[in-house]
């Protein structure tokens, strides 16, 4: 078993005998839990590996004592609930831990976090004490297991034959022969298969490389020296300068008392005969029968060989010892996968059991060996003739009769296929003998550059956690040269930058004090840099260094992928209700903000001065070649000269990356060391080719800009409830409280009034007009004016409203896609026509207003006259409320009813703290200009989306505003007809025909489904979803924006089919029913669950759609029990009588009546 820790959480991998199980060709193990020996499927690994964990723990505490040392009723015992005693002196709490390690119940067990946090309490002064074993055996009782499980017995002796399978599958019970440099199982068994099997892992042993020594051969003398020698081939023939890398995993040593009768009586029956050319020749058949050799240990494992391994270039080798050291770290578990996506073309052919092309390849080949998927014998450590199982006298016959003298020479360590001696080598010895740069890639990458860049006060952060990985190898640079400077930043910005190796050109378009998601001060307790202060500070900090620049490694984006944990958490984060603050937190605190491309590797050794009153004249910066021997004291003599010139810099000492001092005479010693003896703990000395981390995210990042593009969205909406006494006044009052907190009070909001007409759908009131005043982050208050005498008669009246607003406070994810431009202009009451300037305009655009006053007497009306493709020229209404200027009993200012039922208190606090003062500010303008009239203006082309979400339903954002029309359309100056953006004369029913046609629009057939998907219908889900899933538009590269117009994040386009799948189907589409339960079934697109996809077979089912019938007649129809079954067969009779085939077909079989009688 590995045990291995990763962010202090325990991992366990390959327990007990897992490393060769292979199905149900395998064997139990004392470590394997009593769910393994009751065959009881199991479906969390995670839980057995904890019970193997229990029985290490117990083995720990022994001095290393395996656990059940001689006894044979192992299976029973484990079964039975029966463990290992505590050891004398084993902290109590330890006990109690591995104890709930091995429950015999799983659900039992604890999570490996758990463990961690107990052992953290282990005490060694709190020991187990109890001197006499009987006493623990009575006062400590044995797990409870249920008395019926001697009913499992039966399946227990399955064990003998799994036991018997295993001995089989790789012929341990066959004698075998020579077959060129390697053996070939005979075609007896020579072999009981009951005889004693035993098995040592060898997972932990370094895979072994064999290299051709000599033509010397131990296959050619163990030919030679054999009762029978191979003679109808020429064994010698065989290549002799191919290498081989062996990785074991277990060695397998079976023994048996005696060979079987069959085979000493064909010896027997063999020697019977009076002429001896007869007996040799009988003898010859029986042996190549039942085999020359019997295979006594073998080791199992993986080989892969390369051929003509003298010609293969020292470059080829290198890159070689770079593959199998990534791949083996990988394969146990102690790295992540790195450039799998590397052809393998610098390195010669691999021969395996699986075809290699790219690094991947060998990654995977490697991980399956040590996962036992695909073991092997590799080697035959102890091979003796198939003779030595006769009993003596027929030995001594067969040697008379054959005049020969047995070979007193023992053969061990065979190697197939290795026809010369070899020179045998730890691999990872071998491959650190001469170590490439490319050894130490997978360090540095792992190490240092598949994190984000934080920039603290303290210096440079890394993210937690990695953020991608590489799929292709960075590129490598030797610079080898050596950098002196002495250098005094103009500023303290400029300072940060040397002090900390970055490098900003205008190309990396970074302005560091406007650094994405870093606008939290602090994050887990280490500030972040304040560069908002720090770019006009002046600096006297003086610095110099002696940077050793190694080389430089620099990558494309092409070459990484986004880890899927990262782009979860960024998609998670920008899904909530608070994107920003919670991508600040995901970025600051997790993954960090930035990314360099390119980076020198080496070290550095550096000194600060900052309380001199020196001013440098100039920069001083000196490169020198590491090659050239005077190098060093070429760097010590600059530094002396600088020491002399300003006194008061002392050059003598400096600290190197480590924080170790290194003194000027010691330099030499430093750059030997890290040039030559230290290449895997080279630091990043140097950072450019900079961007914001989340821009790695192809998808992603074009939505987070969209959202945080320094543009008003849509942040929050509502509805509040009016009741038919509120409205028989002229004016009524309602407080708007916002989910949560704004950004600022800075927003612009938009209300309507609306009731159901008579059809039932909801319409606005021309009649009734809003406007919201007292803004602050928690709400406003909402002012409802009727303009003349009406009468309310309806019941259902709501207030609709939402909010223009700041996206890095509240940002409800469920309207913020709605696109809008918006501003804002002071009335001019002399001007009643008013010119607004937008862009993309269409007939299909709608003007929403509202207006900021504090004119309560006027009511206006607004509506737009004509438009062109960039403006729409307005007309303002104002008409006197004459019954609110002439009554002031009719006026309702809203603070009874807020008084009546608490709102009172509420609209207090949304005021900062309560305070007057705060109200009088928040109004627009203030006490400053109380005439002042505002008029706030959005466009929402409902192109684009044509309805907004709140409370549960769906409103359209016509009834906010005003349909610019086609009757009002004007043309620009150059008679440019506009062009809306999808063929407005392409209903969904024609976009449906275009698809159906072999010749149809394909693309107007798309952009029309993503249009009537935005305005709601879900029959255009569903096509969506049907056109990702089928990928029909995937050759048509410039329609690649309009696709990922409808893919959230980074989702694949079967994720984003499963999802519009999903949405039609809960709104009773059935054909997107059937598709999301197919792929609920079989996991295509989302998480497997056939539990959830039979019901939604079903609600397909029951709305007449044939092969979900089928589908849900053919689960049901091997259900457990007998009333699923007659509901299958009811399904599959519905189908078939509908010509489903599937289901005729099954109904045949099972002899199901599925005609009307």
């Amino acid at each position: 078993m590995n045990i291995v820790m990763h962010d202090e959480i325990p991992k366990l991998t390959n327990i007990g005998m897992s490393q060769i199980r292979q199905s149900d060709e395998s064997l139990f193990s004392k470590y394997d839990p009593p769910e393994i020996w009751r065959s009881i499927e199991i479906k969390d690994k995670t839980k057995s590996n904890i019970y193997s964990l229990g029985l290490i723990m117990w083995e720990i505490s022994s001095n290393g004592t395996e656990p059940f040392l001689n006894r044979s009723d192992v299976q029973f015992a484990i079964i039975n609930g029966d463990r290992e005693l505590p050891i004398k002196g084993t902290p109590n709490k330890f006990i109690e831990l591995y104890e709930k390690c091995w429950d015999n119940n799983p659900d039992n067990r604890p999570n490996c976090a758990k463990i961690l946090e107990e052992l953290k309490k282990v005490s060694p002064l709190d020991v187990y004490k109890i001197e006499n074993p009987s006493d623990v055996q009575k006062s400590k009782p044995r797990t409870f297991v249920d008395t019926t499980c001697e009913l499992d017995y039966a399946e227990l002796l399955k064990s003998k034959q799994l036991k018997a399978n295993f001995i089989n599958h790789l012929s341990l019970n066959k004698g075998r022969n020579l077959d060129g440099f390697d053996f070939s199982p005979a075609k007896e068994f020579i072999l009981h298969d009951n005889g004693n099997l035993k098995i040592d892992r060898v997972y932990m042993r370094s895979p072994t490389i064999f290299l051709p020594k000599s033509h010397d051969s131990p296959w050619i003398h163990l030919n030679n020296s054999s009762l029978f020698g191979n003679q109808e081939k020429d064994i010698g023939d065989s290549k002799d300068d191919d290498a081989r890398i062996h990785v074991p995993v277990a060695t397998v040593i079976y023994t048996c008392k005696s060979a079987t009768n069959e085979f000493i009586e064909k010896i027997r029956t063999a020697l019977n005969f009076s002429d001896k050319l007869e007996i040799k020749k009988n003898l010859r058949k029986v042996f190549n029968d039942y085999g020359n050799y019997v295979a006594k240990k073998v080791t199992l494992g993986g080989v892969i060989t390369i051929r003509n391994w003298t010609r293969v270039t020292a470059e080829s080798r290198s890159y070689l010892r770079c593959y199998i050291q990534w791949a083996i770290l990988y394969g146990k578990g102690g790295a992540s996968k790195i450039f799998e996506e590397v052809p393998l073309d610098r390195i010669p052919k691999l021969e395996a059991s699986i075809n290699m092309i790219t690094v991947g390849d060998l990654y995977t080949w490697f991980k399956g060996i040590y996962e036992r998927d695909h073991v092997d014998v590799i080697s035959y450590e102890e091979v003796i003739p198939s003779y030595e199982l006769l009993p003596d006298n027929l030995k001594n016959q067969i040697f008379k009769v054959m005049n020969f003298a047995p070979n007193e020479k023992s053969y061990i360590s065979l190697i197939p296929n290795i026809p010369t001696d070899y020179d045998k080598q730890d691999i990872l010895k071998w491959i650190i003998k001469r170590p490439p740069h490319q050894l130490h890639l997978s360090d540095w990458v792992q190490n240092k550059l598949q994190h984000g860049v934080i920039l603290r006060q303290l210096g440079l952060g890394h993210g937690k956690y990695a953020s991608f990985k590489f799929l292709r190898e960075p590129r490598i640079t030797e610079i080898n040269k050596i950098i002196v400077s002495l250098i005094q930043p103009k500023t303290r910005q400029e300072a940060y930058l040397l002090e900390n190796g970055i490098i900003l050109t205008e190309e990396d378009g970074l302005e560091l004090e406007k650094i994405p998601f870093a606008e939290y001060s602090s994050t887990l307790n280490h500030p972040l840099e304040d560069f908002k202060h720090l770019k006009d500070k002046y600096s006297k900090t003086i610095y110099c260094q002696v940077s050793f620049n190694a080389v430089k490694i620099s990558f494309n984006l092409s070459d990484i992928k986004v880890l899927p944990d990262f782009s979860f958490a960024v998609n998670s984060a920008l899904q909530s209700n608070s994107p920003f603050k919670n991508l600040c937190e995901l970025f600051g605190n997790y993954y960090g903000h930035l990314l360099s491309r390119t980076f020198t590797l080496g070290g550095t050794l550096s000194k600060k001065y900052e309380s001199l009153d020196i001013i440098l004249p100039q920069k001083f910066v000196h490169e020198y070649d590491i090659a050239d021997p005077q190098t060093p004291q070429n760097i010590k003599d600059k530094l002396k000269e600088w020491n002399d010139k300003f006194q008061d810099l002392d050059t003598s000492v400096f600290l190197n990356n480590s924080g170790d001092i290194i003194y000027r005479n010691k330099l030499e010693e430093w750059l030997i060391d890290l040039s030559e003896n230290r290449r895997g703990d080279w630091n990043v000395v140097a950072s450019e080719d900079w961007m914001p981390l989340y821009k790695i995210m192809k998808r992603t990042h074009k939505v987070i800009d969209e959202i945080f593009d320094d543009t008003y969205h849509v942040v929050c909406n509502g509805e509040e409830s009016l009741s038919h006494e509120s409205l028989s006044k002229d004016q009524t009052t309602k407080i708007i409280k916002f989910p949560e907190s704004l950004f600022d009070d800075k927003y612009f909001i938009y209300g309507v009034v609306v009731m159901r007409n008579d059809n039932g759908n909801w319409e606005a009131n021309p009649k009734i007009s809003v406007r919201f005043d007292y803004p602050n982050n928690n709400g406003c208050a909402a002012y409802i004016y009727k303009n003349c005498d009406i009468s309310l008669i309806k019941e259902d009246i709501k207030l609709l409203w939402f909010v223009l607003g700041s996206p890095k406070g509240f940002c409800s994810n469920m309207n913020r896609s709605v696109k809008v431009n918006y501003g804002e202009f002071d009335v001019d009451h002399t001007q009643p026509m008013v010119k607004l300037t937008s862009k993309k305009l269409t007939s299909n655009c709608v003007l929403i207003t509202s207006i900021v006053s504090r004119k309560d007497t006027i009511f206006y009306t607004i509506k737009p006259r004509n438009w062109s493709t960039t403006t729409i020229n307005i007309e303002i209404q104002e008409d006197l409320i004459t019954s609110i200027n002439n009554s002031e009993e009719n006026v309702d200012d809203g603070y009874e009813e807020m008084g009546s039922d608490g709102e009172q208190d509420d609209y207090e606090e949304m005021g900062s703290g309560g305070k007057q003062d705060d109200y009088e500010e928040m109004g627009s303008g203030g006490q400053q200009d109380q005439e002042k009239v505002v008029l706030r203006w959005c466009i929402v082309d409902l192109d684009e989306r044509g309805f907004i979400v709140g409370g549960g339903n769906m409103y359209p954002l016509s009834l906010f505003g005003d349909f610019l029309g086609e009757d009002n359309e004007i043309f620009d100056v150059v008679n440019t007809p506009i062009e809306p953006r999808f063929p407005p004369q392409m209903s969904l029913e024609d976009a449906i025909k275009q698809h159906t046609d072999p010749n149809g629009n394909t693309l107007e057939a798309w952009k029309t489904f993503v249009k009537h998907s935005r305005k709601g219908e879900i029959k255009a889900d569903y096509w969506i979803g049907y056109y990702l899933q089928q990928d029909i538009l995937k050759s048509k590269t410039l329609y690649e924006e309009d696709i990922e117009d409808v893919i959230q994040g980074e989702d694949t386009y079967i994720q984003a089919a499963m999802r519009y799948y999903q949405k039609a189907a809960n709104s009773n589409h059935p054909e997107a029913q059937l598709r999301y339960g197919f792929g609920l079934y079989y996991g295509h697109g989302i998480n497997m669950d056939k539990k959830e996809a039979a019901r939604y077979f079903k609600l397909a089912a029951e709305n007449n759609n044939p092969t979900a019938m089928y589908n849900l007649g053919a689960i049901l129809l091997f259900g457990d029990n007998k009333k699923e079954k007659e509901d299958g067969e009811h399904w599959l009779i519905k189908a078939a009588r509908l010509g489903q085939s599937k289901a005729i077909e099954i109904c045949n079989q099972k002899n199901i009546k599925y005609c009307y009688p």
